[in-house]
This record gives C-alpha cells, structure tokens and sequence, in this order.
C-alpha cells in the first residue's frame, strides 16, 4: 500500500559486517529488526521471527514471532517454481504496507543462501522489488559502503 507521507521504513539484517553502531545511524526513523538482527537494534520498533528463534528474551516494541505467512512463490526457470518462507521477505511486505521507502541494512542475501543451502531468496527479492516499484515504493538494498 503507498502511503502519501514518504515514511521510509528501515529494516536490520544480521549480516556479517553489521554492528550495533551501524543500526544506530538509522535510530531516529522507524524501524524493523529482523531475525536475530535484534542483537544489534534491541530498541528497533518492531521484531519480525516468523519461526520464533530470534534469540531475543526480552524486547519492548512489536513483536511478530511465530506467525503462519503464506510462502512465497519463486520462479526459478521455465521448469521449477519454489516456495519459500522467509523472515526478510515477510518483514518488507510488512513495512509495504506504511511505507513508501523501504531500507535494507545488514543485509547480505546471497551469502545467508550460501550459508543455509537456502535458494530463491535473492530471485524472491528481486521479484518484491519489481512488484514494489510498480505500486510505487522503493526498496534499497544498502551495500556495506552505503550503510557505513
């Protein structure tokens, strides 16, 4: 849903090069910890653990744990279609629904694939950014440069 007020809405990700000192650039907007990023913005308004392992005991904003999303449908090739569930995916169309600007920092897709035997989480993400931009919301994924 595009909003008319140009909210940008900032979500953290656990990659390796993310600190808390980078979440704290972004403190002043709202914000999404995703996962176990929470490590890093404990004082981020919102948690998003569709699975419910953050690993986080005690967090004061809005939590989503354990919640049931529908998976997503992945085009691979002609020939293979996948479904995924995925907390970054779930959290950004979350923050779609306020947002008119969506931020990842901490981020780093292909290498949480490669870590976890995980596919179509880059194609699922390309795929979100493409139907984003049709409706008018931008989604930036920062590099480490750019988050610095």
């Amino acid at each position: 849903m595009k909003t008319d007020n140009k909210k940008t809405i900032v979500l953290f990700g656990n990659a390796a090069w993310m600190t808390p000192e980078i979440a704290n650039k972004y403190r002043a907007g709202v914000t999404i910890a995703v996962n176990r990023a929470v490590q890093h913005a404990p004082w981020a308004d919102m948690l998003v653990s569709i699975d419910g392992n953050s690993g986080a005991d005690t967090f004061d904003g809005t939590r989503l744990n354990a919640v049931d999303i529908p998976h997503e449908r992945v085009v691979m090739s002609a020939l293979e279609t996948l479904e995924i569930r995925n907390n970054t995916i779930a959290a950004v169309r979350i923050a779609a629904r306020q947002a008119q600007e969506i931020s990842l920092v901490g981020f780093d897709l292909a290498a949480y694939e490669e870590k976890h035997a995980y596919r179509g989480l880059c194609e699922a993400m390309a795929a979100l950014q493409t139907e984003l931009m049709g409706v008018g919301i931008t989604l930036r994924i920062l590099t480490p440069q750019e988050a610095i």
